[in-house]
């Protein structure tokens, strides 16, 4: 849904790399996943935190790490919506059905970034991992979405860009994905009355514009 760019240009800021941006998101997402393969959980935030200061140590950037890692962190405060975004919501919204986001990182963060994109009027339910405390993929993670949407999980399509993210949900019998290789959407969709989007059993590959994802779906 959003660019991560901003994170990348205020690691330049600190004495790190704009590339590294992507380094640290993948640790990040490897680590949360695997604490869940021991039974723990870490939010997203601690485990982030904790690779920038490893990172900055590393490069030898001198000064206060804790500030450097604080002034990067703080740029999910810029991060701009993917222009398809916008108009993929409307036409859902129109349809009548219900979006609601499932994030690794918090909510606090997603409801700031859909405010700033004026997105929240249509999004009905923001959601994080720290409730069911399992990092998706994990199936924890889907079935505590499905019920806080007080669905069963036919009535629920998850869109997203990572594979590995649909191959989770997926593992929630009846709930059914789609991959999209382009963008930054992750959505749960709720559908209402009858299924707009027709389903299938696997997740496929889409990119372009998102509005023709969703109808191809």
């Amino acid at each position: 849904m959003f660019s991560l760019d901003p994170l990348g240009q205020r690691m330049q800021q600190v004495g790190l790399q704009k590339t590294d941006l992507q380094l640290w998101f993948t640790s990040v997402l490897r680590d949360g996943i695997a604490t869940g393969t021991i039974g723990a959980f870490a939010p997203f935030k601690e485990i982030g935190t904790y690779h920038l200061h490893r990172m900055l140590a590393e490069a030898a950037v001198p000064g206060d790490h804790t500030q450097a890692v604080q002034t990067v962190l703080s740029g999910f405060d810029d991060a701009t919506c993917l222009s398809d975004v916008e108009p993929a919501f409307k036409q859902l919204h129109a349809k009548g059905i219900l979006i609601s986001t499932m994030t690794n990182g918090s909510i606090a963060i997603t409801k700031g970034l859909l405010q700033r994109a004026q997105l929240e009027q249509y999004v009905d339910l923001v959601m994080d991992i720290s409730q069911p405390k399992a990092w998706k993929p994990s199936s924890a993670a889907y079935s505590y979405a499905v019920k806080q949407l007080k669905l069963q999980p036919e009535q629920v399509m998850l869109v997203a860009i990572h594979p590995w993210d649909c191959a989770g949900a997926k593992e929630v019998s009846g709930l059914k994905s789609r991959y999209k290789a382009t963008g930054m959407l992750l959505v749960i969709v709720k559908f209402c009355m009858a299924t707009l989007l027709p389903v299938g059993t696997s997740y496929d590959a889409g990119t372009g514009n998102m509005c023709a994802f969703l109808q191809r779906a």
